[in-house]
C-alpha cells in the first residue's frame, strides 16, 4: 500500500555544512569539549509555542520541556539551535530536558506533527539524576523536508482514502484509487509515495557540533532566559 511505501516526493538536501571556518575562541559557546571535526551550527531565532518545567518530583527533580519554531535554516542549525536551548534550560536547573524545533512556514496548511518536526534532542546533564537516560545526549534531525505543495497532496490522499474506505471499498482498492486521484490533482508521478516522518535519531553528540556567536548576545538564549528563568511549576503556549 502507498501507506507503507518510501517518499518519492520532493524533498530538501540536508547535509551538514563543512567546518573549515578558523574558530575564534570568542565565539564559544559551551564548545569547550567540541572535536576537530565539529560541525557548524548557527542559532536560529525562535518562538516559543508550548513550554514546560516543574520540580514536582522525588529529590527536588526538575523537569523541562520546550516547543519552538524557526524559519529557514539547515539540519546542523535546527540541531544547533535545540542543543543552546537545552543548555539555557539545564543553567535554570533543569534535570532532564527536551527542546523541539519546529518549522514555521506551514500558516494554515494541515500537518502531522511527524512533518512539522525539525530537530529535537533529549539532555540529561546529570546521568545519576536521569530517570530514563543512559546517555547525556540524544540527538535526532530532519532528513527530508516536505514540500507544502506535498503535505497538501497527503491531506487530500488521506481525506479520499477515508472516504473510499467508509464506503465499503477495501482498503488496497481505496488506496489505489486515492492514489490516481492525487497523482492527477497534483501532477505527480504515478507510482508515487507518502511522504516518511521527518526526524531520525542521530550517532551525534554534543561534541560534534559548534555553535557559532556568543551566548549572551543570541536572541533565542534571551527570549528562554526571560520567559522560563527563575520559574518552576509553570506551563506557557507563546512567549
Amino acid at each position: 500500500m502507498r501507506l507503507l511505501k518510501t517518499i518519492a516526493a520532493l524533498s530538501i538536501s540536508l547535509a551538514f555544512s563543512s567546518c573549515s571556518d578558523q574558530k575564534n575562541p570568542q565565539e564559544l559557546i559551551n564548545n569547550e569539549h567540541v572535536s576537530a571535526e565539529a560541525k557548524t551550527g548557527n542559532v536560529l531565532p525562535v518562538t516559543i509555542t508550548h513550554g514546560f518545567k516543574s520540580n514536582s518530583f522525588n529529590d527536588g527533580f526538575m523537569r523541562a520541556t520546550l516547543v519552538v519554531t524557526v524559519d529557514g535554516g539547515m539540519q546542523n542549525d535546527w540541531i544547533a539551535t535545540a542543543i543552546i536551548l537545552a543548555e539555557v534550560l539545564a543553567k535554570q536547573g533543569s534535570d532532564m530536558i527536551e527542546v523541539t524545533v519546529d518549522r514555521n512556514d506551514l500558516g494554515s496548511v494541515p500537518a502531522a506533527n511527524m512533518h512539522k518536526h525539525l530537530a529535537r534532542v533529549s539532555y540529561a546533564p546529570d546521568l545519576k539524576r536521569s530517570v530514563s537516560f543512559d546517555k547525556n545526549w540524544q540527538i535526532a534531525a530532519a532528513e527530508n523536508v516536505v514540500s507544502i505543495e506535498m503535505l497538501n497532496a497527503t491531506n487530500d490522499y488521506y481525506a479520499l482514502y477515508k472516504k473510499y474506505t467508509s464506503e465499503g471499498m477495501r482498503d488496497n482498492e481505496a488506496d489505489t484509487k486515492a492514489g490516481k486521484v492525487i497523482a492527477q490533482k497534483y501532477k505527480l508521478a504515478s507510482e508515487w509515495r507518502l511522504p516518511l516522518p521527518n526526524l531520525r535519531e542521530t550517532k551525534l553528540n554534543r561534541n560534534d557540533i559548534f555553535i557559532k556567536g556568543q551566548e549572551k548576545d543570541l536572541e533565542s538564549v534571551m527570549r528562554i532566559n526571560a520567559c522560563m528563568k527563575g520559574k518552576v511549576n509553570f506551563a506557557i503556549k507563546t512567549c
